[in-house]
């Protein structure tokens, strides 16, 4: 939280940082809960990190850039402090702690059907989902449904406020439940606030519609990230061995990375274009074969990996 207050542009990055971490801080059992806290206290920095820039930054005095860089670059020791404080956190497992001594390689992971599934549907939701939210809702928001900037920030504004406000709740109630189907589910919320975005640019004459639909887009994407950010790393270390799980969840991380370079990349040339009707279809249609996707890895998980209760056997 203390780091993302400053720098809340890199906000998603920051939260695949603390996948690792959240294994090796939590019991098992209590890992997909840390994951969705994490993310939720990160969006409360980056609704903090947005105030006191707002306060601070000033386009008509240079210098006030020079002290929010300032309290950027201490921001960057903070957390260091904290970690100091936990100092067992990240060490390397003995073969005592059921360690092997071999780490294993990328092929290895790879070789993992569910996982090559489960990274398939984090590419597609990423591409269609986060780097899209970044570039294309403004984009489309202020160049086809003619709202202002003003408009957006306040958007962007609800999107944190319903994460921070509803993520533990969230997270509470997927407890013991099916990890692909939530994931699914995002698919599925994410297609839909495109939809109500897409609508928003259609009914653009239409008095407030377009307004509203750009606060709608924001707040039902900012449910499928409550449902996404907990439910993708829980189930990626459930996959995972303690000896291969860093380049599992470097692999993970490495999707957020290169999905960043398709918002710009696609959304910039459709609607800037024309096409942003077409925009809207690839996304919409992008949310719905990830949730697809989704789906599809339940039948490669057991019940353990997907979260859900395992039956108890009865002896005779």
């Amino acid at each position: 939280m203390l780091r993302s207050s400053a720098e809340p542009a890199s906000g998603h990055r920051q939260a695949r940082v603390h996948r690792t971490a959240g294994r090796g801080g939590a019991r098992r059992h209590e890992r997909q809960r840390v994951y969705g806290l994490s993310f939720a206290l990160m969006n409360l920095g980056i609704g903090v990190g947005g105030l006191v820039s707002g306060f601070i930054a000033n386009v008509r005095d240079p210098g006030s850039f020079r002290a929010l860089y300032l309290v950027d670059g201490v921001s960057w020791a903070l957390p260091v402090l904290v970690l100091l404080t936990i100092p067992h956190i990240g060490r390397q497992l003995s073969r005592g702690d059921g360690g092997t001594g071999s780490a294993g390689g990328y092929r290895e992971v790879f070789a993992n059907r569910a996982f090559r599934r489960l990274f398939a549907f984090s590419l597609l939701l990423t591409a269609c989902g986060y780097a899209q939210f970044e570039v294309g809702l403004p984009a489309f928001a202020t160049g086809v449904s003619h709202v202002s900037t003003r408009v957006v920030a306040w958007g962007l504004v609800a999107n944190t406020v319903v994460i921070t406000c509803t993520q533990t709740f969230v997270s509470s109630r997927l407890h013991g439940r099916s990890r692909s189907r939530a994931l699914a589910v995002a698919g599925l919320v994410v297609a839909l606030s495109w939809l109500l975005l897409g609508a928003g640019g259609a009914a653009r004459s239409l008095g407030p519609t377009p307004v509203l639909a750009t606060f709608a887009c924001a707040a039902v994407f900012a449910v499928a990230e409550t449902l996404f950010s907990p439910m993708l790393p829980a189930l990626t270390n459930a996959l995972a061995n303690d000896e291969l799980r860093a380049r599992y969840n470097s692999i993970g991380s490495l999707v957020f990375g290169v999905t960043s370079i398709v918002g710009p990349l696609t959304a910039a040339p459709l609607i800037g274009n024309g096409l942003g009707g077409v925009w809207v279809g690839l996304v919409v249609v992008g949310g719905l074969c990830a949730a697809a996707l989704a789906l599809s890895l339940r039948g490669l998980l057991t019940p353990d990996q997907d979260g859900r209760p395992v039956p108890e056997t009865v002896d005779d």
